[in-house]
């Protein structure tokens, strides 16, 4: 084995591994109440952030305001997760395309 094929190699073990859109969706869609796509993708801050919003999005819904808000943020955070995902696996693909030409 050639050193360019070493550093390939040990480049792709040191990357970080790809996230699965599917699963992201899955946990959005069933553990989104608790930031459970953000906990998978890496960003604990966002998913406190998301959960404090869609508990309160729940408290108001006593009032009548959740239940315009919801919907809104569930659409946002969707879109988020999908960028969030797509973003994730392109940097982890140029990264992995740097070390390789490098090497």
């Amino acid at each position: 084995m050639g050193s360019e094929e070493a550093r390939a190699i040990l480049a792709v073990a040191s990357a970080p591994p790809q996230k699965n859109g599917g699963v992201a969706a899955a946990l959005w869609f069933f553990l989104a109440g608790f930031g459970g796509p953000w906990w998978y993708l890496g960003r604990p801050v966002i998913a406190i952030a998301a959960m404090c919003m869609y508990w309160l999005c729940g408290v108001l819904i006593f009032v009548g305001v959740g239940l315009f808000l919801l919907p809104g943020l569930w659409l946002i955070d969707a879109i988020s997760v999908y960028q969030s995902v797509r973003g994730h696996n392109q940097k982890r693909l140029k990264m992995l395309k740097e070390a390789v030409a490098t090497s």
